[in-house]
């Protein structure tokens, strides 16, 4: 048994050694253009407020590239949302109040190849957030709402 696994162990060794030697190392190179994105920060909204965002990307021309704003829910509740298909973000904000993150993605449609930069994107609603507390004034009962976003 142990010679068996000795011969094995030669013709592994044997074949890998010509795999190697039959390498001719002819691969075609190709200079990547780079895109750098750059002015995306993190962003609170309001629903139903309008969310515009204008990044700069350098190293772009037009007609090769294209663009992708996504959110992904940060507790996982929600699958990914496709929110916008221009390098300009104009986006009429019907997601659900929470915390997201917002993935800006450029990708090559020559090679395929994608850059993406990311920022937290948190969504408030007026009646979201905030507490109610229950008094006594005078003897009577009042409910009184205290509200983080309008204060």
């Amino acid at each position: 048994m142990r010679k068996l696994i000795g011969y094995i162990v030669v013709v592994l060794a044997m074949a890998l050694a010509v795999s190697c030697s039959l390498d001719k190392g002819n691969y075609d190179y190709i200079s990547l253009d780079e895109p750098v994105i750059s002015g995306l920060e993190d962003v609170n909204v309001m629903t139903f407020d309008h969310l515009s965002i204008v990044p700069s990307v350098e190293g772009v021309s037009d007609g090769e590239w294209e663009f992708e704003w996504k959110v992904l829910d940060d507790n996982g509740m929600m699958d990914p949302a496709v929110i916008g298909s221009a390098m300009a973000l104009d986006y009429y904000v019907s997601i659900p109040p929470g915390s997201y993150t917002l993935y800006f993605t450029v990708r090559d449609e020559v090679t395929g190849m994608f850059w993406q930069e990311h920022v937290s994107l948190i969504v408030s609603s007026s009646t979201s957030e905030g507490w109610m507390v229950l008094c006594s004034e005078d003897g009577n009962a009042r409910l009184d709402v205290v509200s983080e976003v309008t204060g």
